[in-house]
């Protein structure tokens, strides 16, 4: 810890404090601790590592043994069940109102009988095993 608090002098002394958080930032450490603290999704696909903020995504649907990922700026596509995703996100975030969709409450606007709504526009189904669940959360 002591290096770390000297690597701080070191670069109030040296350049802006702009610029010293942005080399701050840039450290493995600091990456680690934001990673831990902000709610990410981590996937590694054959060719990439993606890390996707949890309050970017709009829902997953289920696509027999690949998962979407829809964000609010692009989809994803992954070699991956939703059942192992879902363990991979954060319960507080998510309800599961049909066994091939997990959506973001965040991003619910209405839900019926029968379906929700996301503030996206797409309407996601409502099984009948989880309408209570659904109508708790």
């Amino acid at each position: 810890m002591n290096k770390f608090v000297q690597f701080i002098v070191d670069l109030e002394e040296n350049c802006s404090l702009h610029a010293a958080f942005e080399k701050i930032q840039n450290l493995p450490f600091v990456k680690n601790v934001y990673l831990h603290t902000k709610k990410v999704l981590e996937i590694a696909d054959r060719k990439h590592k993606y890390q996707i903020p949890c309050e970017d995504i709009v829902f997953l649907q289920a696509m027999g043994n690949y998962t979407q990922v829809l964000t609010k700026e692009r989809s994803y596509c992954f070699s991956c069940t939703l059942k192992k995703l879902l363990q991979k996100l954060p319960a507080e975030f998510f309800i599961r109102p049909h066994r091939s969709f997990v959506v973001n409450k965040m991003f619910v606007r209405t839900f019926g009988k029968d379906f929700l709504e996301t503030t996206t526009g797409e309407s996601i189904p409502i099984s009948r095993r989880k309408k209570v669940s659904v109508e708790v959360a």
